[in-house]
């Protein structure tokens, strides 16, 4: 159900934080918002679990940090013909007005997508 969409994730403390879509129909966290930055914004990702719901349905995306951490991102909208779409990113490097040297760095990231209905 649209209207009780939600998505709860860790943002640095010891519990989850939820947000509630509002009956947003469509968001996108990858959209640059300059050529200077390259996101707008991500989820905090504190200890990998990101749960998007609706009260009946789930997914559960947890990434394993392991390697590196990355910033989440989601892509939710609805198309033409009704139906919505939803997109996990991560990213390791955006841009941004520091300067980081990232040429000859290899970036990996295990993601485990769990569906519960």
């Amino acid at each position: 159900e649209l209207q009780k969409l939600k998505i709860s994730t860790k943002n640095g403390g010891l519990s989850k934080e939820t947000f509630n879509l509002n009956e947003n129909e469509s968001f996108h966290h990858d959209e640059t918002l300059s050529p200077k930055f390259s996101s707008q914004n991500c989820l905090g990702n504190t200890d990998g679990n990101i749960n998007f719901s609706d009260h009946k349905n789930e997914i559960n995306f947890k990434i394993f940090n392991e390697v590196g951490i990355s910033a989440p991102m989601l892509n939710f909208q609805r198309d033409k013909f009704n139906s919505y779409f939803l997109r996990l990113l991560t990213s390791f490097q955006e841009n941004n007005d520091i300067k980081n040297n990232f040429d000859n760095k290899v970036f990996e990231n295990l993601i485990s997508i769990k569906i519960n209905r």
